[in-house]
């Protein structure tokens, strides 16, 4: 009899599922130079595959005239990120701090006066920055490819459960 598993112990190890042969699923941890092993090829594999998103400092300003006078505010400023194969990305911030304006930026979804004042957005799929594909195109492309659904109040988590126990 081994040592009692304490949850800080695994923190180095490498959690797994795999579906042998004759179907049956098997769950698994590998420790050590095994999860190490396993770590690093994932992270080659990665390395070499090309993003399926590719944001490069991108820039997108609410730009208006009031009383005559020109105003902009800058939603979205400078942002730089790469989505790989089988990530998952969350977007969290503050209240009025662009994250509606960045998602409907790189879904081309932007109508003025939010307007893309530089950078780019790219995904794998496409063969060009997405805000340089014609209406007919990226009606095409639209929630074939590329969809998003904002939150309501109707959608918000609950902040008293955990997030497994909302799905």
């Amino acid at each position: 009899r081994g040592p009692a598993r304490h949850p800080l112990r695994l923190m180095g190890a490498f959690e797994y599922t795999a579906v042998d042969v004759g179907g049956k699923e098997r769950k698994g941890i590998l420790e050590g130079d095994t999860a190490r092993q396993v770590r690093q090829l994932l992270r080659e594999r990665h390395r070499h595959a090309p993003p399926i998103l590719r944001v490069r400092n991108l820039r997108a300003y609410y730009q208006m005239r009031y009383f005559g006078i020109d105003r902009e505010v800058r939603a979205v400023d400078d942002v730089t990120l790469d989505v790989n194969k089988n990530e998952i990305y969350g977007l969290a911030g503050e209240s009025s701090s662009g994250k509606t304006s960045f998602i409907k930026t790189i879904a081309a979804a932007n109508r003025p006066p939010l307007n893309v004042v530089g950078g780019s957005v790219d995904y794998s799929f496409l063969d060009r920055d997405i805000h340089k594909l014609s209406s007919a195109a990226l009606a095409a492309v639209r929630w074939k490819h590329i969809s998003y659904i904002m939150q309501g109040s109707m959608n918000v988590l609950n902040p008293v459960r955990r997030v497994r126990q909302s799905f």
